[in-house]
């Protein structure tokens, strides 16, 4: 089921991939990328989690 105000964290290949990259399977837009941390946390996950997200300021 898609939600209208969804956001999804790729960390590998999905049911939709046809190589080794992350791939939607319905419209989006990606707007960043997980560049360094332990993500095998992300693994155990499903629908039912709450995230809450805060912006870092890029230093000036």
């Amino acid at each position: 089921m898609y939600h209208e105000n969804s956001l999804c964290i790729f960390f590998g290949p999905t049911p939709v991939s046809t190589g080794s990259q992350p791939k939607m399977d319905s419209p989006g837009v990606p707007f960043g990328k997980i560049i360094s941390g332990d993500i095998s946390s992300f693994k155990g996950m499903d629908s039912s989690v709450k995230m809450i997200l805060k912006l870092n300021e890029a230093p000036s």
